[in-house]
């Protein structure tokens, strides 16, 4: 090592992750984003951590230590290194919190209140009203409706889902401000903030049961495809869009991992499948729309026909996704100089995405009134 013996001492990160009773916890065995900052902030390391414990020397002195998984969980420590002594910090990233209740919410009830609470802060504790949207058949929906009775667990500021299909929550932060969030099938979600005032230090953070598909999406959304090349082999991305049946979330990740990469060889004919079988998920259309596109085969109408389904059904669950419809409906709608009405509808209503979107996050999140779904949807049927 570089360090001076006599003014270096050790290190040590313990991580706990999901207790191994709970298999509902989606934390288990997902890779660790480390980050060790000196006192002036300087970055001395920063390195990927797949196990529960990593150890090394330092030089003598103050740091501090972040620690994020792929849900855009973070949490920090400030710690101090004494020459030939041996530091050890704890991160928990389990939800430590005792207070957990199973809720069962009536069909008859569809718009609901969820408590999300800070038991060590009960004095700024607030409540936000959380009301589910379903796009299904051309037209917007509250879900749950007569056909779903969904029951939630909720770990004091943590809700695991599991549904078939995705949906959008709608989060009221603030009077006349909403947070519209599209969310997968099967997953958790966190809420945190970084002060007292929840309404402009809301933190969101979607976990999914598959990690390999997590870190993926979360290095492609950090713009760090190479670094995804180096900890994934290209077959991982490969046996993610092959097992769509299993996980059709997992897929489209893949499939969006392979086509940022160039790696086109290794998508066959699965994304055609991916669409034609998982008709709620709209990212389906778009890789096979884009897997055309870039492997130069042009066939104009099933591209276009590709993209008009993934906006027929309703927004993309990736913010990838999102900005690869919009590309594609541009570039299909010069192509075809301007002159198509249902391509101009369709890019319309996605230009109404891409305007209240956050694009820093993996999930498509639109952020507006509450009635800023309703006024999206409003638009006539794109296929009249």
């Amino acid at each position: 090592m570089s360090e001076n013996f006599n003014s270096s001492g050790s290190l040590t990160i313990n991580v706990r992750t999901g207790e191994r009773q709970q298999p509902i916890s989606f934390e288990d065995t997902l890779p660790k984003n480390i980050q060790i900052l000196s006192a002036n902030l300087n970055t001395e390391r920063s390195f990927w951590m797949f196990s529960d414990r990593w150890s090394d020397s330092l030089n003598a002195g103050v740091y501090l230590v972040k620690l994020k998984i792929a849900s855009a969980k973070e949490v920090e420590k400030i710690i101090e290194i004494l020459p030939q002594k041996e530091t050890s910090i704890d991160f928990d990233i389990r939800d430590a919190r005792v207070y957990r209740e199973v809720f069962s919410f009536s069909a008859n009830s569809p718009n609901y209140y969820r408590t999300f609470t800070n038991n060590r802060n009960k004095k700024y504790q607030r409540e936000i009203v959380v009301i589910d949207w379903l796009y299904d058949e051309g037209r917007l929906k509250l879900y749950p409706d007569d056909r779903f009775f969904p029951k939630f667990l909720a770990m004091a500021s943590t809700i695991i889902s599991k549904r078939d299909r995705m949906h959008i929550s709608e989060l009221h932060v603030a009077p006349g401000k909403s947070v519209f969030v599209c969310l997968p099938p099967v997953y958790e979600l966190s809420l945190s903030k970084n002060s007292a005032d929840i309404l402009t230090n809301l933190k969101i953070s979607i976990a999914l049961p598959n990690k390999s598909a997590q870190t993926l999406l979360y290095l492609m959304n950090q713009g760090d495809s190479d670094k995804a090349e180096t900890l994934f082999e290209v077959r991982q991305a490969e046996l993610l869009l092959h097992e769509k049946m299993r996980d059709p979330v997992g897929a489209a990740i893949g499939g969006y991992f392979l086509l940022s990469t160039g790696q086109l060889e290794y998508m066959h004919y699965w994304p055609n499948n991916l669409a034609n079988w998982f008709e709620w998920l709209p990212d389906g259309p778009i890789i096979h729309a884009w897997q055309m596109i870039k492997s130069k085969d042009l066939n104009i109408p099933i591209i276009q026909r590709r993209l008009l389904e993934a906006v027929s059904r309703g927004i993309p669950l990736f913010t990838e996704g999102l900005r690869l419809l919009y590309e594609g409906l541009t570039l299909i709608y010069q192509h075809l100089n301007n002159d198509n009405f249902a391509i101009g509808k369709a890019l319309d209503r996605v230009k109404m995405y891409m305007a209240t979107a956050d694009h820093s996050k993996p999930f498509t999140t639109l952020i507006g009134k509450p009635d800023l779904l309703r006024k999206i949807f409003e638009t006539e049927d794109l296929f009249n």
